[in-house]
């Protein structure tokens, strides 16, 4: 009987590394936005399959007190122009969410409170192997919370949405 477990991946070799950059400080509710870090997959000879997210936002930010809060994290690949990336929609700040065949994962927010967000996401796969990319957040905090600014996160710098890749590995 063969097992396998998780390995770190190619792109993110040491662990967890920023999925977006600093864009996410003051992100609205309810409003999305393409993180400005590439993740490209060229020359991945582990072929990294899945992903999983952390979120943590520092400082306190209040959520709605019925509904699910979440920070959502969509994939948008590279387009053919090599310069666009997904439906074009979110390089700056824009309201609503991607359309769901983008979407990949969800981290809780604690529901109704006033409270430091943090989290992890479950691991999910990666919706596009080998394909360069990069990642847009969804404030959908339900309670008309905004994102702390960009000195307001953790250790006094932004808002953070990190992730890590893995590719299965026979032990």
């Amino acid at each position: 009987m063969t097992i396998q477990s998780f390995k770190n991946g190619y792109l993110t070799a040491s662990g967890y590394t920023d999925a977006v950059g600093s864009g996410i400080a003051s992100l609205p509710d309810q409003d999305s936005i393409l993180g400005t870090v590439d993740f490209d997959p060229t020359g991945n000879v582990g072929f990294d399959t899945f992903v999983q997210f952390q979120m943590d936002l520092g400082a306190s930010m209040t959520t709605a007190s019925t509904g699910t809060p979440y920070v959502g994290i969509s994939c948008y690949p590279i387009n053919d122009d090599a310069s666009t990336y997904g439906d074009t929609r979110f390089v700056s700040a824009a309201a609503g969410q991607p359309p769901s065949q983008y979407q990949v994962a969800q981290i809780p927010m604690l529901v109704g409170t006033s409270v430091a967000q943090r989290g992890t996401s479950q691991v999910y796969p990666l919706p596009f192997i080998g394909v360069k990319h990069r990642w847009v957040v969804t404030n959908w905090s339900l309670g008309g919370a905004t994102f702390p600014d960009s000195t307001h996160g953790p250790s006094g710098g932004p808002p953070l949405v990190r992730v890590r890749y893995f590719n299965p590995q026979d032990i």
